[in-house]
């Protein structure tokens, strides 16, 4: 059943056209529109969106000499009947609360705790709003929360993960880099407009970065919602593609469009949302062999 959702989930495989000049197109229209759904339309038969088969876990041992990525997101403190497949990291890609309670975000610290993988690594996303410091006492008002603690003490909860905000970690020689932020939406947390403000955060990015994980997808990949727009973001798509080019990234939010592409450089790009977009906790961790590093 969960492979006949994702089947109609699937994007597209498109022509892979590419060159510098389309680069600097791409990137002018990303800020001039404002639209996700107009870029892509106007690039979209440059690139390649290849549906790819995750690992499945129960029936494939890891390979000797690869190292087992286990993703996960959206899980929304639906987590008590969760079962996820062992790895070598487990990376949550933000949204594991409703509204950044601290409730729950030690239920899902508890959570963590419970899982056997010797990684971890979390980001936050726009439900987890009371982690956002940029904007905690508007967001606070506007959602009523309740909690009183900053934004520090509720990440400082997160004992069970490596937490990652605009920040690199390595893991096992891996360089992982994770950020919260998506294109305005709704005006939850951690959202950004699009163009420079957004793309201010992804120039953060360092190059040489393995393992990338944001809450938003990038624009044409895991980002096509129930009614056939695009939500990703054009910026974070650029800069994956032309400057960053990681083995591998992770990310979420958009529910309906979860599951595995891959784009004509290789790059994998896994929307773990577990949750569907009628928040039931039932799609499957997606998980990726990568081999080790020397």
């Amino acid at each position: 059943m969960l492979n006949a959702i994702r089947s109609k989930l699937k994007p597209v495989v498109t022509n892979n056209i590419s060159s510098a000049a389309t680069t600097a197109t791409r990137h002018e229209l990303s800020t001039a529109t404002g639209s996700a759904d107009a870029y892509w339309e106007s690039v979209k038969h440059t690139h390649t969106v290849e549906t790819v088969e995750p690992v499945d876990a129960a029936a494939v041992a890891k390979p000797e000499g690869f190292f087992r990525v286990v993703c996960i997101s959206d899980t929304h403190s639906l987590t008590d009947k969760l079962v996820v497949p062992d790895g070598d990291l487990l990376v949550h890609a933000g949204d594991f609360s409703n509204k950044g309670s601290k409730a729950d975000i030690v239920k899902f610290n508890e959570f963590l705790g419970r899982q056997p993988h010797k990684h971890k690594v979390v980001i936050a996303g726009n439900h987890d709003l009371t982690l956002d410091e940029s904007n905690i006492e508007e967001l606070r008002e506007q959602f009523r929360c309740k909690d009183t603690e900053t934004p520090a003490q509720l990440k400082a909860l997160l004992t069970n993960c490596i937490y990652l905000e605009d920040a690199l970690v390595e893991v096992e020689g891996f360089r992982i880099y994770g950020s919260p932020w998506t294109p305005y939406f709704f005006g939850w947390g951690f959202n950004l407009e699009r163009g420079a403000p957004i793309r201010a955060k992804w120039d953060l990015i360092p190059n040489n970065v393995d393992i990338l994980i944001t809450h938003g997808p990038p624009v044409g990949y895991g980002d096509r919602t129930t009614g056939g727009n695009y939500a990703g973001c054009a910026d974070l798509l650029e800069a994956i593609q032309s400057r960053i080019k990681p083995k591998l990234h992770v990310s979420g939010h958009i529910h309906e469009g979860a599951g595995l592409t891959r784009d004509e450089f290789g790059i994998l790009y896994a929307n773990a949302s577990t949750c569907t977009h009628r928040y039931q906790p039932v799609l499957p961790a997606i998980v990726v062999d990568l081999p080790k590093k020397n």
